[in-house]
């Protein structure tokens, strides 16, 4: 068995290390902040839109990947912040919300209820692309029923569960938007798919 030659391995080595400072580098900053706020039980220094605008720029670099490929260790320095970012919002909410003054507190609660629809509405809202495109394009050939099928059964699921879970009203709420999005595309399927079988119907043909 062949050895390396050393100057091989020493380039290799710094390649790996090169290539871990850059998928974990960014995310150790963020290390000492989550101890500081475990430590203090309180994460009033730390801002939130740290959180916000990591999570935002980290989500389109991945998207970019898509369309554009680059290298895989910017992809895994994205998905590493994403996680230390849930982390970081995890832990800063958790404390936060304990040196909530009472005085706040009503306005806490709408804040975070209000939170919690909209973040449940943007997934509502998954089908409403797709109906308003059968609505423009008066068609609904290239879409595949399965597909919509597949959503109305999963979030019937949802419903049932959300429902024995006691689950807060935002889900089962959302989960039935859902549900009425599903069943109004299925009906475009229904309308468009009858007015384009009339349409093929060649009228006979008359001698003049």
């Amino acid at each position: 068995m062949d050895l390396i030659p050393l100057e091989d391995m020493f380039v290799i080595s710094l390649t790996v290390l090169t290539k871990g400072l850059i998928i974990f580098g960014g995310s150790l900053a963020y290390v000492f902040q989550y101890k500081k706020i475990y430590e203090r039980q309180d994460a009033s220094g730390f801002s939130l839109f740290v959180c916000l605008t990591l999570l935002i720029a980290n989500i389109l670099r991945i998207m970019f990947w898509f369309g554009k490929r680059f290298e895989l260790a910017l992809v895994a320095q994205s998905i590493v912040m994403l996680i230390s970012m849930i982390l970081m919002l995890e832990i800063s909410v958790r404390t936060n919300r304990k040196y909530v003054y009472k005085t706040q507190r009503a306005s806490y609660i709408i804040y975070v209820e209000v939170l919690g629809l909209f973040a449940l509405l943007s997934e509502a809202c998954l089908g409403f692309p797709q109906l308003k495109q059968n609505c423009s394009r008066r068609s609904t050939s290239g879409m595949s029923v399965g597909m919509v099928l597949v959503w109305m059964v999963g979030d019937c699921g949802k419903i049932a569960y959300f429902i024995y879970e006691n689950s807060p009203a935002q889900f089962w709420l959302c989960g039935i938007i859902q549900i009425t999005i599903d069943l109004l595309i299925m009906l475009q399927v229904y309308c468009f798919g009858k007015s384009g079988a009339r349409s093929r119907v060649q009228l006979p043909q008359t001698d003049d």
